[in-house]
């Protein structure tokens, strides 16, 4: 876990509870700071997240450290649980969209990668160039991917040693779109997967086309023309 993270977390945990603007003078970082950090924990239920409403003017959201879930499933899986989950209870106009055939988890996973390059889009903050795609490996090594940046004679890409999902990726062709579309969404940039663990590869392999950082889509808009995301085998 990333340190700040743990310390938030500490802080909750002494405090029982306490609001971004508390936590955020407890750490002398600024208070956007902590709630990136709050977002990410929030999505790995690794914290909870309540209103009090002490009088008049807008409520306080305050914050709570949750205790270890005892379940033995690898951390990967249970931040993918915990972000299909906060997904799934956000779904409105798209559940229409799956009667024109759609699948559901097709559009989970889109609406968890759009969430994830929104959460890391800070990474690339006055960065530019090969920065950038040094960020996106850094990014994805926080959700768990074992990923490093390559620049080739073919161009950059991101190499995934490890998928923090196995099995689970294999059965579930939806879910191993979620690497390509989060990289795709945080880059502003073309990926075609040219090879992927799922498919019995030794590693997946993202090349970058056209990397320019824009604001991720929301999700349910149109891709523009060429930036979806191929795969071969």
């Amino acid at each position: 876990m990333d340190d700040t993270r743990g310390q938030i977390i500490a802080i909750l945990q002494r405090r029982k509870q306490a609001t971004a603007r508390e936590v955020a003078q407890d750490l002398g970082v600024t208070e956007a700071t902590v709630r990136r950090h709050l977002e990410i924990l929030l999505r790995d239920l690794k914290v909870s997240r309540s209103v009090e409403r002490g009088g008049p003017g807008r409520p306080n959201h305050v914050f709570s450290a949750l205790g270890e879930a005892p379940s033995p499933a690898p951390a990967g899986l249970q931040r993918l649980a915990g972000g299909l989950l906060f997904e799934a209870a956000g779904l409105g106009p798209e559940l229409g969209g799956l009667a024109d055939g759609h699948n559901l988890a097709a559009v989970l996973v889109d609406r968890l990668a759009h969430r994830m390059a929104l959460t890391h889009a800070w990474r690339l903050v006055d960065k530019r160039g090969m920065e950038c795609l040094q960020e996106a490996a850094a990014a994805l090594r926080d959700e768990g991917y074992e990923a490093d940046y390559q620049r080739t004679g073919d161009g950059d890409q991101i190499v995934l040693a490890r998928c923090p999902f196995g099995d689970l990726a294999r059965r579930n062709p939806a879910l191993c779109n979620l690497e390509s579309r989060f990289v795709a969404g945080l880059l502003g940039a073309e990926v075609e997967r040219r090879c992927a663990i799922a498919q019995g590869a030794d590693q997946c392999l993202l090349a970058i086309r056209a990397a320019r950082p824009a604001a991720p889509p929301t999700p349910g808009e149109a891709e523009p023309a060429g930036a979806g995301v191929m795969i071969k085998g």
